[in-house]
């Protein structure tokens, strides 16, 4: 597995991962989205997104995350440029057992479990906040291997889930 496809799957697994213990029974009220054409769709989640023809849909990658995921999260899509080079992950997360939980909270307790990692060294910058489609998300920076690589990570609390894009 080449490092960049490595690091992707390290940051959605720790996004899986990081509050994954805290939801253990308690129901989370996430509903998938589906594709429609090259469109995106999930009226939960408040998320319509148009896949650019130079992303194409990562089954191969998707399935790696879903088997090593956590019955607490699941992952709608995984998109990425040809080389790699970028590869977008939109995942949600049951929170339902930790209604307290900000964005922040969830994205200072990802924060902690990627810079836990030796191989890849992750190092995150603070978290802050961005509008994406008109709805606010907090937002945190990854730096990999001291910017061999970066990832971007977004985070939305929707009901008794959070909303989480790896970018």
């Amino acid at each position: 597995m080449g490092k960049k496809r490595m690091a992707a799957l390290m940051v959605a697994l720790c996004v899986c991962l990081c509050l994954g213990l805290a939801g253990c029974g308690a129901r989370s009220d996430m509903e998938r989205g589906a594709w429609q054409g090259d469109t995106f769709v999930n009226s939960w989640a408040g998320v319509s997104f148009t896949r650019p023809a130079e992303l194409a849909l990562d089954e191969d990658l998707l399935d790696e995350l879903k088997a090593q995921g956590t019955s607490l999260a699941f992952q709608e899509f995984c998109l990425r440029t040809e080389d790699k080079g970028l590869i977008i992950v939109l995942s949600y997360e049951n929170i339902a057992a930790t209604p307290e939980v900000t964005e922040a909270d969830y994205l200072a307790s990802v924060r902690q479990s990627l810079e836990k990692n030796t191989t890849p060294v992750y190092e995150c910058g603070e978290v802050g906040s961005t509008t994406v489609a008109g709805q606010p998300y907090a937002d945190m920076l990854a730096t990999i291997n001291r910017g061999e690589r970066y990832q971007r990570i977004l985070a939305r609390k929707q009901g008794k889930s959070m909303v989480v894009w790896n970018i």
